[in-house]
């Protein structure tokens, strides 16, 4: 017994020193895939009031009623002396219609104010915020079904045909318009498309990818795949840390285990 123990005391000992090395490599190639992709992680803060300033300028979205152009009405974005007309492209749902400010088109745009969440907790990026000390942005991204799909049946469905539109409000008082397709293939896939229907398509590691999520019904979003992800940069060391200690566990369960009590042999039991 006391062998078993010493074998299983090695053994432990062994995968200890695996896991410990496999780790380090791993934690080193997730290092290299995050600095490779350039990836900044941003918190996000809707803003549902359709009157608000932003660098000083007054920000508005203001409705306006349908026509037969634009059946389902539009919001016309002012900021500071600049203006963009908004086509609304998905009727407010029934329970909707009747909600105050924007949120009765929450369905397909919605207004951000963002800034990178790195290295702070949710608690110390409010209070930056509130304070001034962290300079926000504000974003308006809207969602696009294909051009005849009805926007509540073919037009949820036909999510790669989705177009995104990104209006960032510069400080300076300027609107910048983006436009972007639906992400296509498998994100972080090497061979995944980089252009759809003339448009550049939406990149997992960039804002606006992470913008255009919070206008994606539940559900609708492009699939992250564990084998394009900071997971596949891990290759070989993840399975071999996870064995490591597995086997680690077991054997100095084995080592540590409590010495069985000899049986005591009956009075009238024969020898062995």
């Amino acid at each position: 017994m006391n062998r078993v123990r010493a074998i299983a005391a090695a053994v432990s000992l062994l995968a200890l020193l695996c896991a410990v090395a496999s780790g380090y490599l791993m934690a080193r190639r997730l290092a290299e895939f995050v600095e490779r992709h350039g990836r900044v992680v941003y918190a996000f803060r809707p803003v549902a009031d359709p009157r608000f300033e932003y660098a000083g300028r007054p920000v508005s979205l203001e409705d306006h009623p349908a026509t037969e152009a634009e059946p389902f009405g539009a919001l016309l974005l002012r900021y500071g002396d600049e203006q963009v007309r908004l086509r609304v492209t998905v009727a407010p749902r029934a329970h909707a219609a009747s909600l105050p400010g924007l949120v009765r088109h929450e369905d397909w745009m919605r207004v951000l104010r963002f800034a990178p969440l790195s290295g702070r907790t949710d608690r110390e990026f409010a209070e930056g915020l509130a304070s001034g000390e962290i300079a926000d942005r504000i974003a308006v991204v809207a969602r696009t079904p294909p051009p005849g799909a009805d926007p509540e049946t073919w037009g949820r469905i036909w999510r790669k045909d989705w177009t995104f539109d990104v209006y960032e409000l510069l400080p300076d008082g300027a609107i910048r318009h983006e436009r972007f397709a639906y992400p296509q293939g498998r994100p972080y896939s090497p061979d995944a498309p980089t252009e759809h229907n003339g448009l550049p398509t939406l990149r997992p590691d960039s804002w606006q990818f992470d913008a255009a999520l919070h206008v994606m019904p539940e559900g609708s979003g492009p699939r992250i795949m564990a084998a394009d992800s900071a997971i596949r940069a891990a290759g070989w060391t993840l399975p071999a840390a996870s064995i490591a200690i597995f086997a680690f566990v077991a054997a100095l369960l084995v080592a540590v285990a409590p010495k069985r009590p000899a049986r005591k042999r009956a009075h009238n039991e024969p020898r062995p």
